[in-house]
């Protein structure tokens, strides 16, 4: 699984995405802050903003590693196609808005799920009692 986790500033997108590193296993790419050295990521994701570019390279080189992987970029909205083109790649598409619900861009048959606290904690979330996961199937239009 490869889920990219999008939001406003300070929604939890970070808190959430250390939790998933430390308490669930996946590897952890801060766009923000340049997190891949040494992976050989870097370039690969440089390259989509080049002329030509394409997500292609980027989301192959994370499905050789055979683990989960959440990116955590807070998207500018002059880069919505890049979104666009790694829900293409079968990237998952999350948004953490104000109030931190998770809205997610998967398809799971456009199912309701409530992440319980107690299963799910992650430290800092501004809402610890439920988190609500709304899957909202294709998204033409992401927020």
């Amino acid at each position: 699984m490869i889920l990219l986790v999008s939001g406003i500033p300070a929604s939890g997108k970070s808190t959430y995405c250390r939790w998933l590193e430390q308490d669930q296993g996946f590897i952890h790419f801060d766009i923000d802050v340049q997190m891949f050295q040494g992976t050989g990521v870097g370039p690969r994701w440089n390259s989509i903003f080049h002329p030509g570019g394409s997500t292609k390279p980027f989301v192959s080189t994370l499905r050789q590693w055979l683990r989960s992987v959440v990116i955590d970029w807070g998207f500018p909205p002059a880069k919505l196609g890049v979104v666009r083109d790694l829900k293409e790649e079968g990237v998952e598409i999350s948004w953490f808005d104000a109030t931190g619900l998770l809205l997610s861009g998967n398809t799971l048959n456009g199912a309701t799920a409530h992440l319980n606290a107690s299963k799910h904690k992650s430290p800092g979330l501004k809402q610890p009692g439920r988190k609500l996961l709304r899957c909202l199937g294709p998204t033409s239009s992401l927020p």
